[in-house]
């Protein structure tokens, strides 16, 4: 601490820091004295203090519990708290609470009324919450999501729920504790200003911020909001691109002493969206929340001059990272990779991806933005000059994703790296992470389609041992992961039937075109709750496949292959169902010549050639009113 602070200045600011925690009787102003404490010396005296046993004596349930330091009946009623604490129904109810009530309120069953927020506190990284109720106080610390950890200054009870770490709350807490000395306006009630979310992580952002808002956006509460505020360097999407309900004029990126000044401003407080993601608990929300993402990014304009060409490649996605954990070989690994795919498929192209940009870059963004991209260098100077090379290093989440939704196969590591492709996207392809954080990373990421590389067959860095163990990084053999991913790339990608046969690489016509992304509804299609599913409301919906894959699609036979998932169908029809295919030649759509397809069990496929310039492709999913899920539809060329 500065050499200018007496030990009296800091017993006396310990003194009135518990008057501010509601655990000891108020001290007049005037005796405070330490008018000298400059914001550099707040994280020693967090540190100094939160080891204090006056202010925190218990750091777990059990052990609060197995205490008399409260009546049994207290105890149950905190128990029963923070088991409700952590969970999306504590972010949808306080919000909900805030809207309607300009204020949070909690019930504690020891209480005779319920514990009221009308306050936050935002620094830089923190929002801190401070709840009041007859005899004290409690603060929730939202950093990455909205119940990080809560401290019960009369238990001396603090729980690290979630992300970040006692010192750095406690920071936040003496930050709290000075702004609020400086106040002129403590005791005034605050007016609910709004939410904040997202994080300066883009896994964070979208495995624990988003998919909060999504539970929000489906209890049909972000109309409700007054307003929205990401921080600068957070803002991985524009929020109104993804969520309808949100207006531009309700929405701002801001940098922290804005936000501050805002909230000063209007007399308000926010609260933090967020969730703490667990696979088994959020995995539902958020695979309906990844499809309603794709689909907000689909609906974006694409940049064809950037990308040009690339919607005629059987195109590979391949992650770098010249940061934390990074795989030692990826260069050569690369180039090898996609190099023996170019001896048997005439189109292959690659994509590098890597560091990811939010809206407003930092200068941290650019920095290792830039560091990425020295690596595409390396990897063209080993690379065939035939193969096109295209980058979406240092590109914002929406373009990696339309770019993703084109990609026929993909390398990247577990976490991070393969997100957007794997798990939005659902993508096939290969993860590869290090042996120290390979479960780990597992627990805490979402592959849908990929196939992890054999652990057995990864070193790890002996120089990164004493590392924290996401920050090691790793050696795999390239012969031994060439072979690998050739086998890999040959059972999955011709599972799907999408890679080029032998007999086409002269013209480099595709053998399979994927429909699912060229669709669009014509008629008696409304969108489900789910954006996954689709809800026919006639016995005739109809979908129109987009007019750019027309010319791709010559004359030849071809298979039809249609997979739908239904979650519900017309009370009245028993049986069979059907999906019908028509091709327009100039004249029309005719019935006659309509291909006919039964499923069953949703799934079917039918044969049907082209006999000449196709003008138009209508696909009718089903003849009856159902609620379904459009898992596959492809055209195959015999």
């Amino acid at each position: 601490m500065s050499s200018k602070l007496s030990q009296a200045s800091v017993s006396q600011a310990f003194s009135a820091f518990k008057t501010f925690l509601g655990i000891q009787p108020a001290v007049a102003a005037s005796e405070f004295g330490f008018e000298k404490l400059e914001k550099k010396d707040y994280p020693l005296l967090a540190e100094q203090w939160c080891e204090s046993a006056e202010l925190i004596e218990y750091e777990s349930l059990n052990a609060f519990l197995e205490s008399d330091s409260a009546s049994k009946t207290t105890q149950e009623s905190l128990e029963e708290f923070v088991l409700n604490f952590k969970s999306e129904e504590f972010v949808s109810n306080s919000v909900a609470s805030a809207v309607e009530h300009n204020q949070i309120r909690c019930t504690l069953s020891h209480l005779d009324a319920p514990a009221i927020c009308d306050t936050s506190f935002h620094s830089s990284v923190v929002n801190l919450l401070k709840f009041d109720y007859s005899g004290g106080h409690f603060f929730v610390f939202q950093y990455v999501s909205s119940y990080d950890a809560v401290y019960f200054p009369e238990f001396k009870l603090f729980l690290l729920t979630g992300h970040g770490s006692k010192v750095l709350f406690f920071t936040e807490l003496v930050k709290a504790f000075f702004a609020q000395l400086k106040a002129s306006d403590v005791d005034k009630p605050k007016r609910f200003g709004g939410v904040l979310t997202a994080h300066g992580r883009p896994s964070h952002t979208f495995y624990d911020c988003l998919p909060a808002m999504f539970h929000l956006h489906r209890k049909k509460l972000l109309k409700k909001i007054p307003f929205f505020v990401q921080l600068e360097g957070y803002d991985y999407v524009q929020l109104p691109a993804v969520f309808s309900e949100i207006t531009p004029e309700r929405s701002a990126t801001l940098k922290p002493a804005e936000f501050s000044k805002r909230m000063a401003a209007e007399g308000s407080f926010y609260f933090h969206v967020g969730l703490l993601f667990k696979q088994r608990l959020h995995l539902k929300l958020v695979n309906a929340f990844d499809k309603h993402v794709v689909k907000a990014a689909l609906h974006q304009p694409f940049d064809a001059v950037k990308f040009k060409g690339i919607d005629d490649t059987l195109l590979i996605w391949f992650g770098v990272t010249s940061q934390k954990r990074s795989w030692i070989e990826q260069v050569d690994a690369c180039a090898a990779f996609v190099n023996h795919l170019a001896t048997e498929y005439s189109d292959v192209a690659l994509v590098v991806d890597g560091w990811t940009n939010p809206h407003s870059p930092r200068a941290l963004d650019i920095e290792e933005s830039a560091s990425d991209r020295k690596l595409i260098k390396q990897i063209k100077s080993k690379l065939s000059k035939t193969i096109p090379v295209y980058s979406v290093i240092g590109e914002t989440p929406f373009t990696k994703l339309q770019v993703a939704k084109r990609v026929a196969f993909f390398i990247a590591n577990q976490m991070t790296g393969s997100m957007l492709v794997s798990r939005f996207c659902e993508r096939p392809g290969i993860t590869h992470m290090s042996q120290a954080f390979f479960k780990d990373s597992a627990a805490q990421s979402v592959n849908k389609h990929a196939v992890a590389y054999p652990i057995e067959k990864v070193k790890d860095a002996v120089e990164d041992l004493d590392k924290r163990m996401d920050q090691v990084s790793y050696s795999i053999a390239v012969p031994d992961f060439v072979e690998f991913a050739d086998g890999v790339f040959k059972k999955q990608f011709s599972s799907i039937q999408a890679y080029l046969s032998k007999q086409d690489l002269a013209s480099s016509t595709k053998t399979a075109f994927d429909l699912l992304t060229k669709l669009e509804p014509k008629k008696d299609l409304v969108s489900d709750q789910e954006a996954a599913y689709w809800r026919s409301t006639g016995d005739d919906p109809i979908f129109m496949v987009c007019s750019t894959l027309l010319p791709l699609i010559k004359p030849d036979t071809y298979d039809f292959n249609v997979a739908l998932d239904f979650k519900s169908l017309a009370p009245k029809k028993k049986g069979r169902v059907f999906s019908k295919v028509y091709i327009d030649y100039g004249q029309g759509y005719s019935e006659q010549q309509a291909l006919v397809v039964e499923l069953k069990e949703g799934v079917g496929s039918a044969q049907f050639t082209v006999g000449g310039n196709v003008m138009g492709v209508r696909f009718d999913p089903t003849d009856c009113e159902a609620v379904f899920r459009i898992d596959r539809l492809q055209i195959v060329r015999c």
